[in-house]
Formats: structure tokens, C-alpha cells, sequence
């Protein structure tokens, strides 16, 4: 099939009943930084309607660079459209995380040995592993660099024990920044004292509202 290529913008337009196309600075970002639109043309019906890769469209022509393509039948697009955006998918976090243990090994791969251990997701792993906790997004970044906390292990235990896991909101991400938080400027004996009352540490929107319920319930000084 003959790739085609073109800077006249005009001559595409929106295929009837294609979702609707919301601006992704992240893919405008992408394409900057390496240029793979020629690799990846867009499917045009015969009659310039866009069938798949209206963001690749809007991204290019928001960089003014050109349009590469390929025509196929109008009586084609229609069904063609359907099933690109039914099975079509992007990487996800935890495949560029994947790609990373693979291609780069070293800290990467020890996160992954990490939440294998102990059987947890890779977006609790991120507040847990490193030195600093970070978003599970940042493993999309080539180029992001961590290092792994001494207390890790000592910290996922913690986080896994028994009176913890019993609450209902156990899984959820502002406990666990709490938890990290408290563990990082708690003895041991102040860490036993809030497992004891974990009955009573009540649902909290962010984790700086459970740092504050943490230290009442055990009347931590600040």
C-alpha cells in the first residue's frame, strides 16, 4: 500500500461517528522529540476522511510538519473505523515498567523482584521501593532514574500486616503515602501502638489527613 504524504491540511476531515479528538500535549511532545508519523500514516478513506490517527493528524499540524497517509476504500472506512478503536490500545504504565526491567535492568529490575515478592501492585511498589516515592507514570520516561530505600522491605511488611489489610481502604494510595510517611519518623514501639488502633483510623480523602489521624491516635509530637 502506497504511503502518501502532504502539508495541504484541508483536504482531511473528521470521519462521521469517530470519537471526538481532545488535545494530548503528551503526544505533541512525543512527536517533537522523535518523529514516527512516517512510520505510522494515518488511514484516510478515498474522500480524505480520517479512519484512524485523527491526534497523529492534529498533532502534526499543530507542529506544521507533514501529513503522512494512506487511502482505502470509503466502503471500507466505515467498519475499518469500528474496529481500530474497538481492539486498537496504548502501552499502559505497567508495560512501560516492563519494557524497562527488560531493556534496563539494575533498579528496575529490582522493583519488579520487589512486587513479585510481595505480591503487590507496581502503583503501591512506587511509594514503597524507592527512595522517593513517585507516580507510577514516571516509568513511561526513558530516562527517570531512582534508587531503592534501605527500609523497603522492613516497609512493605509493615504496610502488609494484618490489622492494616483488614480496613477496607487498605489499597488505597493516600493510606499508603501515609503509612510511608509515618514509618519514615516512627520507632517501632509507635508503629506497634498504631497497628493496635487500626480499628480506628477512619477513611481520610489524602494522605495528609491520615498523617493527622496517625499522630493524634498515638500522640505523636510534630
Amino acid at each position: 500500500m502506497e504511503i502518501k504524504v502532504t502539508r495541504d491540511y484541508s483536504l482531511f476531515k473528521k470521519l462521521e461517528g469517530n470519537r471526538s479528538v481532545k488535545k494530548r500535549n503528551a503526544l505533541v511532545k512525543s512527536i517533537k522529540e522523535f518523529d514516527l508519523t512516517r512510520y505510522s500514516p494515518i488511514i484516510v478513506s478515498d474522500d480524505f476522511r480520517i479512519v484512524d490517527g485523527q491526534h497523529r493528524f492534529e498533532a502534526c499540524k499543530e507542529l506544521d510538519l507533514p501529513i503522512y497517509f494512506v487511502v482505502m476504500p470509503s466502503d471500507n472506512a466505515e467498519k475499518a473505523m469500528i474496529v481500530l478503536n474497538k481492539y486498537q490500545s496504548q502501552w499502559r504504565n505497567e508495560e512501560f515498567f516492563q519494557y524497562s526491567v527488560e531493556k534496563l535492568g539494575g533498579s528496575y529490575k529490582e522493583l519488579k523482584d520487589y512486587i513479585d515478592k510481595y505480591k503487590i501492585q507496581l502503583s503501591y511498589a512506587v511509594l514503597l521501593f524507592p527512595v522517593k516515592p513517585f507516580e507510577t507514570a514516571k516509568v513511561r520516561d526513558e530516562n527517570f532514574i531512582f534508587d531503592k530505600y534501605e527500609h523497603c522491605d522492613e516497609l512493605a511488611e509493615y504496610y502488609l500486616s494484618p490489622e492494616f489489610r483488614r480496613l477496607p481502604f487498605w489499597k488505597s494510595k493516600p493510606f499508603v503515602r501515609a503509612i510511608r510517611y509515618f514509618f519514615e519518623k516512627s520507632d517501632s514501639k509507635q508503629r506497634d501502638k498504631l497497628k493496635k488502633k487500626s480499628l480506628a483510623i477512619p477513611q481520610c480523602a489524602s494522605h495528609i489527613q491520615y498523617n493527622v489521624v496517625f499522630e493524634n491516635l498515638i500522640k505523636m509530637r510534630r
